[in-house]
C-alpha cells in the first residue's frame, strides 16, 4: 500500500519535517564553494582568556591602544 504525501506527513510529522529540511541543506552543500574559517570561534575564547589572564596578547584592550 502506497502512502500519499499528505497521509505520510500526518502519520509521521517529524520525519516529514526532517526530510523537507534536508533538501535545502543538501543543495547548499553540493553548490557551496567551501567554508570561510574553521577556527573563528576560537577568537572569542582567546580574547576572553587573555582578559582573565590580565595579558593583552595583541594590544586589543582599550588601555593598551594609543
Amino acid at each position: 500500500m502506497r502512502l500519499s504525501f499528505n497521509s505520510f506527513s500526518l502519520k509521521y510529522p517529524l520525519p516529514t519535517v526532517l526530510l523537507l529540511a534536508l533538501v535545502p541543506r543538501l543543495v547548499a552543500a553540493i553548490f557551496s564553494k567551501g567554508y570561510g574559517m574553521h577556527d573563528d570561534h576560537f577568537l572569542v575564547i582567546e580574547a576572553a582568556q587573555s582578559w582573565l589572564d590580565g595579558f593583552d596578547y595583541n594590544r586589543w584592550l582599550p588601555w593598551n591602544q594609543s
